[in-house]
């Protein structure tokens, strides 16, 4: 059963109010890709949202990033996949979410197989294979094909377990843990390698943006699977399949059981719903900016990392699991 652990004196409303409108949009978008024809036709084919819907914290405005994973026994042609995606689009607009980032060049399908065979090589990060997987893992829900989308996680998951059943009693998930930690610093290199990119006033806002989003949600979904995996002495592959069901913060309030604890927990919703309250002005650009909302925020995001450091430390004192994460 979930635990919703809500801050002091607060109402814990701007997070549940987005989860509320997160969730009937999907609804929403279900029943509309459920009537697409030519998915009909598709039984190997799952599709999952990821960003701030597969968080369940989205606003209006929020963006719809759509993923394509296929078992591999039913490959698609290429002029059926033309007419999902036209269909996809037109569903899209219709709804009133915003159009596909670069003109819907990123609705390919990533086949399973593949991404399994790749997994840790040269091809993974080349072929968009990592990112795929590590946001499937960390926050996606799926839009069609429930099943398949279970399976194709079950399978992702049993890849890092490979050495599972040789040591069920000490099992350490370092290989997923190793992928998630390569994950964010891959985000944040990436970050620092398109601040080299010759900007205008507006590029240098949208980086501040996408910095702010760096240091809230992208460290959100990376800790937040972290952090559990090593607050368990006895991961399985179910544990973590129940771990990416979940929402992010929701991971995190379902470990809370102490004290110090709940204490880092609000502390952390404290500041992630600023956040929230940031990003969602239609105005977001412009404000941040401005150096002095920046100094406003930044700190908050600053506390934001330190607040999650020391709920990791809290987890695992006492513990040598810390070393795994360094060394």
């Amino acid at each position: 059963m979930e635990r919703r652990i809500l801050l002091s004196g607060m109402s814990g409303d701007l997070l549940e109010k987005r989860r509320r409108f997160s969730e009937q949009r999907l609804l929403l978008l279900r029943k509309r890709v459920a009537k697409i024809q030519e998915l009909s036709g598709q039984p190997g084919l799952s599709i999952y949202v990821t960003g701030s819907y597969g968080r369940l914290e989205a606003h209006s405005k929020s963006d719809l990033d759509l993923f394509f994973v296929s078992s591999g026994d039913h490959p698609i042609d290429r002029t059926t996949k033309i007419l999902i995606d036209a269909e996809l689009i037109r569903v899209v607009k219709e709804l009133g979410f915003p159009p596909f980032s670069n003109d819907a060049q990123y609705l390919e399908i990533h086949d399973l197989r593949e991404m399994l065979a790749k997994l840790g090589g040269a091809e993974d990060d080349f072929k968009n294979f990592f990112t795929a997987r590590m946001l499937l893992l960390l926050e996606s829900r799926p839009v069609f094909g429930d099943d398949v989308y279970k399976d194709i996680l079950r399978k992702i998951i049993d890849a890092y377990f490979r050495d599972f059943h040789d040591h069920t009693g000490d099992f350490r998930p370092l290989f997923l843990v190793n992928d998630v930690l390569r994950f964010w610093k891959t985000l944040c290199l990436n970050y620092e390698n398109r601040r080299n990119l010759p900007q205008d006033r507006a590029n240098k806002n949208k980086h501040h943006l996408k910095n702010l989003k760096l240091k809230f949600s992208r460290q959100l979904i990376c800790f937040s699977t972290i952090i559990p995996l090593f607050a368990s002495r006895t991961n399985s592959p179910a544990k973590v399949l129940t771990l990416a069901e979940v929402p992010p913060l929701q991971r995190l309030a379902n470990l809370a059981k102490t004290r110090e604890q709940e204490e880092f927990y609000n502390h952390l919703v404290e500041f992630y719903e600023a956040f929230l309250s940031v990003t969602a002005r239609p105005d977001i650009i412009a404000w941040i900016g401005n150096k002095r909302n920046r100094k406003t925020i930044f700190p908050r995001a600053d506390e934001f990392g330190a607040t999650m450091f020391s709920l990791l430390t809290a987890t695992l004192k006492a513990t040598d699991d810390l070393r795994f994460l360094i060394i």
